[in-house]
This record gives C-alpha cells, structure tokens and sequence, in this order.
C-alpha cells in the first residue's frame, strides 16, 4: 500500500487543517495512526486516518 510518504515519525495535518499530529504507525490496511497533543484537553489523542486525508508538514 502506497503511504505517499508518510511514515511513522512524520508530521501530518489533516488536509482540511486541525493541529500538526506525529504518525506513530502505518497499518497493513493503509491506516495512519495519528497522535498529538490537546493543549486544550490537556491529553494526548490518538486517532487513525487514511491516507488521503492527511498532507505531510
């Protein structure tokens, strides 16, 4: 599967904007599993994306 360039340790923003997340893995079905900081949560998130939703910073 074709990541675009996006691998585990690489910046990423969602491609209709929200905050910068760091992609922690990149499954064998073309998930990218995202995590990034809440400042105003004050907690660390975690989501997946498909590739195609996300551009690299």
């Amino acid at each position: 599967m074709d990541s675009g360039g996006i691998v585990q340790g690489v910046v990423v923003r969602l491609r209709s904007g929200g905050p910068n997340m760091t992609v922690e893995s990149v499954d064998d079905q073309g998930k990218v599993h995202c995590v990034w900081f809440q400042a105003g949560k004050g907690r660390l998130e975690c989501r997946a994306f498909v590739v195609a939703a996300l551009e690299c910073r």
